[in-house]
């Protein structure tokens, strides 16, 4: 252990708030809080754990702080990611009177004593179906609060009670609290921005109805996602597109989806899962809405982690993203004056249970309230590389593009079913360096045969190819990183199914002179 040392007297004395006992069962290790009023020295030696990311008590002349508790807080800001020396200095700066907040066990303890996550792909599988009428009743409870959560994100902030905590970059972020049906508090964040993409596109993105889609965006997204499933799609047979061709106009809604998901608290509190519905439509306003909302009776139906894994089962009231293209803006612009824009809202009400202390709730809401921040930038990126594919391949300038590493030494595939006749569209583009690339049709034969590129976002040159599928069946789509040794590779791609036949015509995008020139456009 590192021998730095934080080393004071008694003289400031110690007022002891406790937070275990009931607190401890509903959500964290025994957590408790000193107060020292009086400035001075505070009596207490601390030590660095192993990896230097943690205070302990070594010795302390306050008979409530007790030799190898944790400290974890400082005038109700968490430490979590700090490293002891950072940790020190916090303290030796805090204002007084100086609130410490202690854990009775280690981070370490509380880590052997969690089951693993990612839970495995079939842990839920016993999870029976739901009938047809809890299915109509799911559609009935998330309908019934639709309105009231547009009215919610449609009026000013301040008259629902949330005052402003954050404005900076185009983001304006506010927090509040009010009580639940059984007098308990939520927490309450709403935030709002502005983004350069069309609402079709952002739909496009939010609907989630498999496990791999709901991680990806949700971890993208949330850096307190944990993990996560899909228990229930309503409908059974959900189809993306709903038979129809592969379109954004042509998305299958309104879809009802069941998840469970976990979110990651700070230590030493206990992480929350939620089992809640995803209602994902276009509302009769003209936003679009992906909200969610616990509904007990089906919660109760999910498994409680709390033993196995020292998770806490939470209730989520509505909370979601809203949006609708930016009044005045053209959807099918992408440069220039009026161009494409949505006005996005996020809202967060939740109930996270137990006996939350204030600085882990100062920590939770200003991160999710941020969440609008992360869609932003996941959305300019999505422009950057719309740059890039201008021209050719247009049908797909309407969907995302999505990315993935191709670890040095491997290979990274993607598949895509093609009826015959249909015509097969794609795209993809290198942050750097090279990699071979090969398609293979569902007989095993090479359609695109294995050949090296460096097709990158530098040098403005992306790979893009179509042809018409003799046989039905998966095509995969394979970038083959077998012969980098220390090279990992990011590549950014999408793909799409074409009927030739279809009778309505794509949107025409403009050429990339065209839109370079609505950009020069005052």
């Amino acid at each position: 252990r590192q021998q730095q040392q934080q080393r004071s007297s008694s003289s400031s004395g110690g007022a002891l708030r406790e937070h275990g006992g009931a607190a401890a069962r509903a959500g964290m290790s025994e957590l408790y809080e000193v107060e020292f009023t009086n400035e001075g020295p505070m009596g207490i030696n601390l030590v660095s754990s192993d990896d230097g990311l943690d205070a302990f008590v070594e010795s302390s002349e306050h008979d409530q702080i007790k030799p190898g508790h944790c400290l974890v807080a400082v005038n109700h800001e968490a430490l979590d990611g700090l490293s002891f020396e950072d940790i020190l200095e916090k303290v030796g700066s805090a204002s007084w009177p100086r609130r410490l907040s202690f854990a009775t066990h280690t981070r370490n303890q509380a880590n052997t004593a969690e089951g693993t996550l990612p839970l495995p792909d079939d842990f839920f599988s016993d999870l029976a179906k739901l009938t047809n009428q809890e299915e109509e009743e799911i559609k009935e409870f998330m309908q019934s609060h639709l309105d009231e959560a547009l009215n919610f994100v449609t009026s000013k902030p301040e008259d629902k009670g949330l005052r402003k905590a954050t404005e900076s970059d185009g983001i304006q972020v506010f927090l509040g609290n009010t009580r639940d049906a059984e007098d308990e508090e939520v927490q309450l964040v709403l935030s709002k921005v502005q983004i350069p993409i069309p609402a079709d596109l952002m739909m496009n993105a939010a609907v989630t109805s498999t496990r791999s889609e709901f991680k990806r965006i949700f971890t993208m997204l949330d850096p307190m996602f944990g993990d996560g499933d899909v228990l229930h799609v309503i409908p059974k047979d959900y189809d993306r597109y709903g038979g129809k061709t592969v379109r954004s106009e042509n998305l299958n809604l309104p879809l009802y989806s069941v998840k469970w998901g976990v979110w990651d608290l700070p230590f030493p509190l206990y992480n929350r899962d939620f089992v809640f519905c995803e209602y994902t439509c276009w509302a009769p306003n003209g936003y679009g809405v992906s909200m969610c909302m616990s509904i007990p009776k089906i919660s109760a139906t999910v498994k409680n982690l709390e033993a196995s894994h020292r998770i806490v089962r939470g209730n989520m009231g509505m909370t979601g993203y809203f949006w609708r293209d930016t009044p005045g803006s053209d959807p099918k612009k992408p440069m220039g004056k009026n161009a494409m824009s949505i006005d996005l809202t996020y809202l967060l009400q939740i109930n996270i249970k137990g006996a939350i202390p204030k600085w882990a709730v100062n920590l939770v809401g200003p991160q999710q309230g941020l969440n609008v921040k992360r869609v932003r930038d996941y959305a300019m990126k999505q422009r950057e590389l719309a740059t890039v594919f201008f021209d050719n391949n247009t049908e797909l300038n309407a969907f995302e593009s999505l990315s993935a590493t191709v670890v040095k030494g491997t290979k990274y595939e993607s598949t895509i079913f093609v009826n015959k006749g249909f015509e097969l569209v794609y795209e993809w583009v290198l942050e750097d360096h090279d990699v071979v690339f090969s398609i293979t049709g569902p007989n095993g034969e090479k359609v695109v045969p294995a050949a090296s590129h460096a097709c990158t976002i530098k040098t403005d040159k992306p790979y893009q190819g179509r042809f018409v599928a003799e046989t039905e069946g998966t095509y995969t789509l394979c970038w083959d990183n077998s012969s980098s040794w220390f090279t990992n590779k990011t590549v950014y791609y999408h793909q799409v199914a074409v009927d030739p036949n279809d009778p309505v015509p794509w949107t025409k995008w403009p050429t990339k002179a065209e839109a370079l020139a609505m950009e020069s456009e005052t």
